[in-house]
């Protein structure tokens, strides 16, 4: 979000914790309410081994891709389709 605003508390109490699809529903909405194209995911002040192994196919694509660590910096994203919807 701008800013780096968190917002899951107004979805669920789990916040950030919530399953997957009640999350990518959030960021949705989120996007739709503010007229964004992507949100931020920033596990930047992670350790790289704890991104390794809680994001191994976004970590794969960043380092397939030649981008940056996600342990290093934040990345554009947005929700898959399927999650968005429940499925």
């Amino acid at each position: 979000m701008p800013g780096g605003a968190r917002f899951m508390d107004a979805y669920d109490p789990r916040a950030e914790l919530a399953p997957r699809d009640i999350v990518a529903r959030a960021i949705d909405g989120e996007m739709k309410r503010l007229g964004l194209e992507f949100v931020h995911l920033d596990i930047s002040g992670k350790d790289p081994d704890f991104v390794v192994g809680h994001f191994p196919t976004i970590y794969r694509a960043c380092w397939t891709s030649g981008s940056t660590s996600p342990a290093s910096r934040s990345l554009s994203c947005r929700p898959p389709t399927t999650h968005a919807a429940g499925w």
